[in-house]
């Protein structure tokens, strides 16, 4: 079901292409942000690139181990498809059978993973952590109606300042600022 990738066998096409049409996108969690965050992360896939986890992963002691690189707030399980208990159960096992010490942060559409235990192993202890996710998909103008009434006035202010936003395509200038 899973196949644990080497980095440099990672088809960073599919990956990217699984990270945009998942249902749980995060910028940091795309190959390119990944090389400079984690060089040399590996990766948990299955059924051709259909659900993707990346391995951020160091060696302490001669113990491997997976560790949350600065600047990425979350990693864990994308896909575009729903996350089943039988996919999120399986990856986690997955996980305890490569790595003695797991130090990441699941993402948020990672819900069921939560107290999960790997079949065989009952020693794993969840920390739980809060961050607060603004969901995009219900558009700007229904967003805008619930800002208090002093939100409203600074994204007024803003406006007025002329401040220009603009979409960027590439990563280069973030890859850059990192180094």
């Amino acid at each position: 079901m899973f196949q644990r990738l080497a980095h440099a066998n990672i088809d960073k096409a599919k990956w990217d292409d699984c990270i945009a049409r998942s249902t749980n996108p995060l910028p940091y969690t795309f190959s390119w942000f990944l090389d400079v965050a984690s060089p040399g992360w590996d990766a948990l896939v299955s059924n051709d690139y259909k659900y993707v986890m990346p391995l951020t992963h160091r060696k302490k002691f001669n113990t491997a181990y997976l560790y949350q690189p600065y600047f990425t707030q979350q990693l864990g399980i994308f896909s575009a498809h729903e996350l089943t208990q039988e996919i999120a159960q399986a990856f986690v096992n997955a996980l305890v059978e490569y790595f003695k010490l797991i130090e990441i942060n699941f993402n948020y559409g990672n819900a069921l993973v939560k107290n999960m235990q790997p079949v065989g192993k009952q020693n794993i202890k969840w920390e739980p952590r809060v961050t607060h996710h603004l969901d995009m998909s219900v558009g700007y103008d229904s967003l805008f109606e619930n800002y208090t009434a002093s939100r409203r006035r600074d994204v007024k202010k803003v406006k007025q300042s002329g401040l220009v936003v603009r979409e960027e395509t590439s990563g280069d200038w973030l890859i850059d600022m990192f180094e």
